[in-house]
């Protein structure tokens, strides 16, 4: 570029100036012929982004309901540990509890020590490491993490049988598409969730 834009104080059609007319154009032909048209801004359909789209409104309509100072624990029972990280930045400032990591929920899984952070004492800790999560183990396990409220990204028929009594209303709720998003309150036996409509 600065070599053209000397080239052309002297001369505006110097051989320097034509030279990089003609370089910048085969630089150009070569990306446009190394990199396809759909891997490119050019030629992108609104399709390919759909499902950041989805992703982004569901977001909003959850971190509407949520206080900056809430710690959120997340249920996404298909996922492999990428959505945490999506949401934990998405809900910034608000807090997001570790969930072991995503993936599914059951009575079978075992608490893992990692999953358990700040909010626990070491007592609360060696209680409940390695313990599986039955009811019971799992409603002690949200009464010690100091969560505010649970946000449930995708749960099955399976966790609402294993799980549905701790929601005041069985997670109907959230099977009807009223929401995803539930208030954990503390009780004598352990933990409550209800829901939080819009």
């Amino acid at each position: 570029f600065f070599l053209g834009k000397a080239a052309g104080q002297r001369r505006w059609y110097g051989v320097g100036h034509w030279s990089l007319l003609a370089l910048s154009a085969v630089f150009l032909l070569r990306v446009l012929m190394m990199v396809p048209l759909e891997r490119s801004v050019v030629g992108t359909n609104d399709e390919m982004f759909s499902a950041r789209r989805a992703f982004n409104t569901r977001v909003e309509q959850v971190v509407r309901r949520l206080d900056p100072d809430d710690r959120v624990y997340i249920v996404s029972q298909d996922d492999d540990g990428v959505k945490w990280f999506l949401y934990s930045y998405e809900f910034l400032p608000v807090a997001v509890d570790y969930s072991f990591g995503g993936g599914p929920i059951d009575p079978e899984k075992e608490i893992p020590a990692r999953a358990m952070g700040a909010a626990f004492d070491l007592e609360e800790q060696a209680a409940l490491a390695g313990q599986k999560l039955t009811i019971e183990v799992f409603s002690r396990y949200l009464a010690a993490s100091d969560c505010d409220k649970m946000f449930i990204d995708q749960a099955d028929e399976q966790f609402q049988r294993d799980y549905g009594a701790l929601f005041s209303d069985g997670l109907q709720a959230y099977f009807d598409g009223r929401t995803d998003l539930y208030a954990i309150r503390l009780t004598d036996g352990g933990v409550q969730m209800t829901p939080v409509l819009e």
